[in-house]
Parts: C-alpha cells; structure tokens; sequence
C-alpha cells in the first residue's frame, strides 16, 4: 500500500508499456503487445500456460517498480506463518535454499530459480543475500538521491535569473493566462528561445538539468533491481508459508487454500 504501482502513462506507444498486464497477456498469448513471439512459459511441463506461470512470468521478465502479488499470497499472510515458538520446523523465507526449492511449486521455484540467476544470488540462505543486495542497492540510491538534490537546489537560482531575462523583454510572461502571451508565443517564439538559450546562465543550468535526468534514470534503473530482491523474497515466503499452512490453520483453510490455488494453476475458462 506504500508503493507506486508502475502503468498509467501518457505514452500511447505500445511498445513503450510497462505494466503488470503487458507481461501477463503476452505469457498466455505467446506474444508481445506488438505481435513479436515469445516462448509461452510452461514451468510444469504440461504443454499449457496457467495463470500462475503467467504471474510468475510477471516476476521474472517485467522491469517496472511493481512487486506482484496474487490472491493466495494474501491467504498465506493471513492464515499462516513462518514463526511459532509452540510449532517446531516452520520453514521460513532464510530456510535452504535446496529446501524451499523442494517444497515450492514449478511456479514458483522458477521465480526463485530465475530471480537467483538474474541476481546472482548463491549460497544457502539465499533470503539473507537477497536482503544484503537490497540494502546495498538502498544506500546507493540515498547517495544518488543526495546528489539529485543538490543539483536541483543549485539550478533554482539560475531557473529564476533565466525567468527574470525573459520577463525583463516580456512582463506580461508573468500571468500565463494573459492574451498577450497567446500573442507572443505564436509570433516571437524564435527571439523568447533565443533569450533563453543566450542567457550567461543557460548552459550551466542546462548541464546541471540533464545531470538531474541522468542521475535520476540511474537512481531508477536502483530501484528496479531492488525490486527483484523484494521479488525474490517475497516469493520464498510464500513457498514457506504454503509448506507451513497445514500446520497452522484449520482444514477449511487448507482447502480454501487448495481451491484458490487450483483456479490460479489453470488458464482462461478453467
């Protein structure tokens, strides 16, 4: 609930799209939004895409802030756990990793797998690795953040003796709303560009604009891997929390549980 979701967007090139629905659509329909083919996911090997492979394609191949979450990860949340002092052997997300591979769903062992692979997450406790990367990539981002700040405070002062250049020649520059502006946007478009990019403090700012750009695109590019790491563990709490399930909660539970997930392992219409 604290996070941004990536997907409304002003980009009306399809190619540009990035959100959770692009992804999901082109791992049941083989295919990119603009007709380009992929290899449909089939992590059980039974010749279809269900919708879970789909989810789990979502984790593994979309570059967005988003950290997918499905149904039955919200039932294991509430009904489950990977802790209780009165119920020995709870396999938790920082268990081995070969045990929450054994225990986990071909859906989910891939994104476990893949993410390991694309993280380059090895070792046991895959968990605290994931959560040391992500740290490390926290603090990188701070450092960028910090930096992003600065140049934007130190281009405030040229922005305004730019803007006091131009409102000098054009007074009326001040109220948007004044016809006048109308008027001299449409006829003096060439000398008000002319004013800016001849101002003493125009090519500073400009350097110092296009540094604010590239270190935020770099703070984003951060951001994204970090997300595969809250991917990669919120994916194993799952796989813990589902092996756990039949510990910690009723029957009814269980086959709630066992319904839902039967509906996100089948495809469209099933």
């Amino acid at each position: 609930p604290e996070r941004l979701a990536a997907g409304c967007t002003p980009d009306s090139t399809e190619e540009n799209y990035r959100e959770y629905s692009t992804w999901f659509w082109e791992a049941l329909s083989g295919h990119t939004r603009t007709g380009k083919a992929i290899d449909k996911p089939d992590y059980d090997r039974d010749g279809h895409t269900s919708l879970a492979e789909a989810h789990a394609y979502v984790n593994l191949t979309s570059d967005t802030i988003d950290i997918p979450v499905c149904t039955s990860d919200v039932l294991l949340r509430q009904h489950s756990r990977t802790s209780d002092t009165k119920i020995p052997g709870l396999l938790a997300a920082s268990s081995a990793f070969d045990k929450l591979i054994e225990t986990a769903t071909p859906d989910r062992r891939a994104v476990l797998e893949g993410l390991s692979k694309q993280l380059e997450l090895t070792g046991v406790d895959r968990a605290a690795a994931a959560r040391g990367l992500a740290n490390k990539i926290d603090q990188e981002r701070r450092t960028l953040d910090g930096k992003k700040l600065q140049m934007q405070r130190d281009a405030e002062p040229l922005k305004r003796q730019i803007r006091g250049a131009i409102i000098a020649k054009w007074p009326e520059m001040t109220n948007p709303w004044h016809p006048a502006v109308t008027k001299a946007l449409n006829q003096d478009a060439d000398k008000i560009i002319k004013a800016i990019e001849t101002s003493p403090a125009y090519a500073k700012w400009d350097k110092l604009d296009k540094d604010i750009d590239e270190t935020a695109e770099k703070s984003f590019d951060l951001e994204r891997k970090w997300v595969k790491c809250q991917r990669f563990l919120y994916t194993a709490e799952s796989v813990a929390l589902a092996a756990n399930l039949e510990k910690t909660a009723s029957k009814l539970v269980q086959e709630k549980y066992k319904a839902l997930r039967g509906s996100e392992c089948g495809g469209l219409g099933e």
